[in-house]
C-alpha cells in the first residue's frame, strides 16, 4: 500500500527545522537553571525589595533573607523610594557589602534595618512587614544618606513606619556589634546564629575551628590548631 504522499526535500527541511525550533525553546527554558540563591544578612532580612541587573521587575527577599541572581549580575536593594545600594550577586550580601566597606554607611544601614524589624528581635531575623514596604513607597529618597542617620528623614521613617508608636533608633554601638557578629557568623559560609563564637579564645570561629579546645595563649594556624594538635 502506497502512502498518500512523500516528504519532499523541502517539506523534510521544514520538518527538521520545526523540530530544531522546539529543541531551542527547551534549551532556552533551561537557562534559568543558572540562577543562584544568595542571602541578605544583618540577621536574615525578609521583606526587603530588590531588582536584578537592569530589569525593572521588583522582587522581595523571602523568610530566610534569600534573593535570586545570575552569575555576574548586580542586585539592587531598596525599600519603596529608599535606596540601600547595589552589589554583585553572591552567596551573602550585608550592609557592609552595600557600603563598600564604609563603616559609617554600613552602621547606618544596620541601624535602619534593626529599627524597622517588626518584632524588634533580631535573634529570629529582621522582618520588614508589608505595611512598612507600603509606607516606603512615598519616601522618595534615591540618594539615601545612611552615613548621617541621626535626625534625618530616614531615621524618622524607621522609628515610625511600623505604626506601633515612636520607636527608639537602635544606637550606633549596638548596630556595630550586631553587624560584627553577623560577619563572623558567615565566615564559615553559613548563617547559623553561632554568632562567631570562639570558645577557646584562639581567634578562630568555632564554626571553622578544627581544634575547638586549644589551650589558652597557644599559637594556632588558620584552622585553630596549635602545632602539637595539627595532624
Amino acid at each position: 500500500m502506497k502512502l498518500p504522499y512523500r516528504l519532499t526535500p523541502i517539506l523534510l527541511s521544514a520538518f527538521v527545522a520545526a523540530c530544531g525550533s522546539g529543541s531551542s525553546s527547551s534549551s532556552s527554558s533551561g537557562a534559568g537553571s543558572s540562577t543562584h540563591s544568595g542571602q541578605f544578612v544583618d540577621s536574615p532580612v525578609s521583606g526587603l525589595s530588590y531588582r536584578r541587573g537592569n530589569s525593572p521587575q521588583p522582587y522581595t527577599t523571602n523568610a530566610n533573607g534569600e534573593f535570586q541572581y545570575s552569575p555576574g549580575q548586580s542586585v539592587h536593594f531598596f525599600l519603596g523610594g529608599i535606596e540601600l545600594g547595589s552589589a554583585a550577586g553572591s552567596a551573602f550580601i550585608t550592609p557592609e557589602t552595600l557600603a563598600a566597606g564604609n563603616e559609617q554607611i554600613s552602621t547606618g544601614i544596620t541601624r535602619f534595618l534593626l529599627t524597622l524589624d517588626a518584632d524588634s528581635d533580631s535573634s529570629n531575623g529582621i522582618q520588614i512587614p508589608s505595611l512598612v514596604r507600603k509606607a516606603a513607597e512615598s519616601e522618595l529618597n534615591p540618594a539615601s544618606d545612611f552615613a548621617d542617620l541621626v535626625g534625618s528623614g530616614l531615621a524618622a521613617f524607621a522609628t515610625s513606619a511600623n505604626g506601633d508608636g515612636e520607636r527608639a533608633l537602635v544606637n550606633e554601638q549596638d548596630a556595630r556589634d550586631h553587624l560584627t557578629k553577623t560577619l563572623k557568623d558567615i565566615a564559615d559560609g553559613h548563617f547559623d546564629n553561632d554568632g562567631g563564637v570562639d570558645s577557646d579564645g584562639d581567634g578562630v570561629n568555632d564554626a571553622v575551628d578544627s581544634c575547638p579546645a586549644t589551650p589558652a595563649n597557644a599559637t594556632v594556624d588558620v584552622n585553630g590548631c596549635a602545632e602539637n594538635q595539627a595532624s
